[in-house]
């Protein structure tokens, strides 16, 4: 019979291994179409839809009529996306950067984007409630003419459907 010191021993194994499929667990379901209800803890006049679709391997978020696709495994997709470029444009079609990566329950997409000589960036962290019923976006987003100082925004969503 083993020596208590040997039981722990083999333990240690069998608790890691809990601990790595604790890391692995499920990831939360941001999909649905959410109104946002705050700005920087300011109500709107008017809520602001976001829609959120996500599968296993890519998420797409669609607001003011532009959805752009984040693959969930951390890969750059890229996207051009926008109305047809018009005589008055920079340049043409924006064309979008995107990737996204997971920080525990916490989902991280990073936007860049280039339209002539203009670029921007943004990361928004989103984050579920615990009732699933509302969610979080901390935004914080850059423009190339100005990279050292960005704009933060907090904005609150409650699901409609």
């Amino acid at each position: 019979m083993p020596s208590k010191y040997a039981r722990a021993i083999m333990l240690v194994p069998l608790l890691m291994a809990g601990v790595h499929l604790a890391a692995q667990a499920k990831k939360p379901d941001f999909s649905g179409t959410w109104n946002a209800t705050t700005v920087d803890g300011k109500k709107l006049p008017q809520p602001e839809t976001l829609q959120l679709t996500q599968t296993p391997a890519l998420i797409t978020v669609t607001e003011h009529g532009l959805a752009l696709p984040y693959k969930l495994d951390g890969s750059e997709t890229t996207t051009q996306a926008g109305p047809e470029p018009s005589a008055n444009s920079l340049g043409g079609r924006p064309t979008y950067v995107t990737s996204a990566t997971w920080t525990q329950s916490k989902l991280v997409l990073t936007t860049q984007s280039s339209n002539g000589d203009v670029g921007f960036s943004t990361v928004d962290t989103y984050t579920l409630g615990a009732n699933g019923k509302t969610l979080r976006r901390d935004q914080a987003a850059t423009v190339s003419r100005d990279p050292g100082n960005p704009t933060r925004r907090r904005t609150e969503y409650a699901k409609t459907n």
